[in-house]
């Protein structure tokens, strides 16, 4: 079987559950908490190799997917507040687990760049469930799915202007504009069904090309971002729980850095509350 249908296959099961997860605020929390739980598992594993116990990986993944939830709930909190408690955490960490003092360091630039470019970058989905609403929390998770797939196809055909050689090869421009193009077909379209079935404005037709320039460039940076961190520690999958798409820091790269930018463009956009 090709990867490009083992792809569509891993898709087709996946993504109806991934949708179902935001009819309540409750699973759409365990999603995001499951996620970031697997996704800074696989960048621990990546990071630090063999020289850590699987205990102690899945400790510090529970305090990771604590921080998820959290930070989601807290938010709107001072950047102080955010500041001690990810202090706390990692010092919690640093006494329950450490047992060596020379994997200190190790483990406190590990973690707290686990925490910080996993958990946190994902916790900005759930302001965005809580003040704007689902719509908003699923066009960015679906609109990574539609410029990944436009982006594919468009690249494999045309792609001749590699933007980044030696970090992710495959990657090029005409890929880039591909995927650009389609997210601003699929958000038009998207605001259309919004409008019709749920009577709900997603954001006018200047705001949709702000979005789709913006997204696209954050998409693309992400993975180019964790491209670079596979290569460092000579990973060419950040895992295989996803067959076809490799890990799950894989099929989410791209969020990490859309879905904080999302959140900003909201609150610049349409103020805090929707």
């Amino acid at each position: 079987m090709s990867e490009t249908k083992v792809r569509v296959i891993t898709a087709a099961v996946v993504a109806p559950f991934v949708v179902l997860c935001f009819l309540s605020y409750s699973s759409f929390i365990g999603l995001v908490a499951t996620v970031a739980l697997l996704a800074s598992y696989e960048l621990l594993k990546m990071s630090v190799g063999n020289s850590y116990r699987t205990v102690r990986r899945l400790i510090i993944n529970g305090l990771i997917t604590l921080s998820s939830i959290l930070f989601g709930y807290f938010v709107d909190v001072p950047i102080y507040v955010f500041m001690v408690y990810t202090s706390i955490t990692i010092i919690i960490g640093l006494v329950s687990i450490i047992g060596e003092p020379k994997d200190f360091l190790i483990f406190a630039t590990n973690g707290v760049f686990t925490l910080y470019y996993v958990s946190f970058s994902l916790s900005m989905f759930l302001p965005i469930y809580r003040f704007f609403g689902p719509l908003h929390a699923l066009l960015i998770l679906s609109s990574g799915w539609i410029f990944d797939t436009f982006a594919y196809f468009v690249g494999s055909r045309f792609g001749k202007t590699k933007i980044s050689k030696r970090i992710s090869p495959n990657k090029s421009l005409e890929g880039v504009f591909g995927g650009l193009f389609g997210v601003f077909l699929y958000v038009l379209l998207y605001d259309f069904l919004s409008k019709i079935l749920f009577e709900f404005d997603i954001m006018n037709i200047s705001q949709m090309v702000v979005f789709s320039i913006g997204f696209s460039f954050l998409h693309t940076v992400g993975d180019i971002f964790e491209s670079a961190i596979k290569r460092n520690y000579g990973y060419k999958d950040s895992g295989a729980i996803l067959p076809g798409h490799g890990g799950m820091l894989d099929r989410i790269d791209g969020l990490l850095f859309s879905v904080p930018g999302y959140l900003i463009f909201l609150i610049i956009f349409k103020g805090l509350g929707g």
